[in-house]
């Protein structure tokens, strides 16, 4: 089923407003193509919609500032104005500190479900579950403190992976109650993560490195060996480019040994 939308640029440009300085990257649409989702380097997740492509905001809850109390200056004439000087200076410092807080949540990866859920990775390696339609936050997880580069959804809506800035994929299941949970390491790769993709009966995934490597993994197993990752017990075969001669030609590595692509 293909679904057409017609966006009006010149209104969805006048919509963004103050998310322009933000910086809006990780574009997705809803499954009925009626909704723009665009997350900011400000750990916001803009949804723009018609007919006026106004946006709603979801974003990551943050403890509000504390503001430190009045200094104590009775004896002074001007103690009320100093105290006011003091709250505006202070107002500025907190706003700028939510602001470099706000950075560490800055959304680097977004899938969309087709049961109306919004899963969103961010710059300190949490993964959070959304409601798109109530905006909701469901659910945060996270599997280490580096940022998520890569999110991907296996065709059934019950697997995924995430990559990370550590060069970390780690395998996630989606529950029947929306619940994401851990399933363990799938890989460390030497270079960091550029691609997934999984295979259309969802038992393969492939992943692509930075080093011009793809590699084939199982995924429809059991939990891998979290204990041994290097024991790769799920890895089919690796595509690596030859560099060492000119033909550039691909070769293969398996673990039963190596032979030409």
């Amino acid at each position: 089923k293909t679904v057409e939308a017609t966006i009006p640029v010149g209104a969805l440009s006048d919509a963004v407003g103050d998310a322009e300085h933000e910086g809006l990257a990780s574009l997705e649409f809803s499954t009925d193509g009626q909704t723009l989702i665009a997350g900011s380097g400000q750990g916001k997740i803009y949804l723009f919609s018609g007919p006026d492509w106004k946006p709603r905001v979801l974003e990551v809850p943050m403890k509000p500032p504390v503001l430190e109390a009045p200094v104590n200056c009775a004896a002074l004439p001007d103690c009320s104005a100093i105290n006011g000087s003091l709250n505006q200076s202070r107002a500025r410092t907190a706003a700028l500190q939510q602001v470099m807080a706000r950075r560490e949540f800055s959304v680097s990866a977004l899938l969309v479900l087709k049961n109306e859920l919004l899963i969103s990775g961010h710059k300190d390696g949490s993964i959070r579950v959304w409601n798109l339609r109530s905006g909701e936050l469901l659910q945060t997880s996270s599997q280490g403190s580096t940022r998520i580069t890569s999110l991907s959804l296996s065709h059934d809506g019950k697997l995924m992976l995430s990559a990370s800035e550590d060069h970390n994929v780690w395998r996630w299941n989606l529950e029947d109650n929306n619940n994401l949970v851990n399933s363990g390491l799938l890989t460390r790769a030497d270079s960091e993560i550029t691609s997934m993709s999984f295979s259309p009966n969802d038992t393969l995934a492939v992943i692509g490195a930075e080093d011009s490597t793809l590699s084939l993994w199982k995924v429809d197993t059991d939990e891998p060996d979290d204990d041994d990752p290097s024991e790769e017990a799920n890895l089919i075969a690796t595509l690596y480019l030859d560099q060492t001669s000119d033909s550039k030609r691909w070769l293969v590595s398996a673990p039963s040994g190596r032979f030409d692509a």
